[in-house]
């Protein structure tokens, strides 16, 4: 196989097409073996940006707010989630029925 070093020489780096052409190794030992390894053959560090807190994150891309659920108030979704779902059940197997 002609490397990627061969084939895109003067397009591209050559620390790009050299990690490109360790990535595609046909033995496994000679691949990177970590994202922090194919990185360094990119000559790339990894910065992961800290969170930023729900309120200004959520203030940044426009989005409503979200309280907090209040202590002692009922969860009603899950319990209206199960009460309907042998409704739908049983209207699908209506509609089925009818089908046939």
């Amino acid at each position: 196989m002609v490397s990627a070093v061969e084939i895109r020489r003067g397009c591209y780096g050559g620390n790009f097409l050299a990690a490109i052409d360790a990535g595609l190794s046909v033995r496994p030992e000679q691949r990177p073996q970590t994202m922090a390894e194919l990185l360094r053959r990119f000559d790339m560090v990894l910065q992961v940006p800290l969170p930023l807190p729900p309120t200004q994150a959520d203030e940044m891309l426009g989005m409503p707010t979200l309280s907090a659920p209040q202590p002692g108030r009922p969860k009603l979704l899950g319990a209206s989630l199960l009460l309907l779902a042998p409704l739908l059940l049983l209207t699908a197997l209506g509609a089925w029925l009818l089908a046939r």
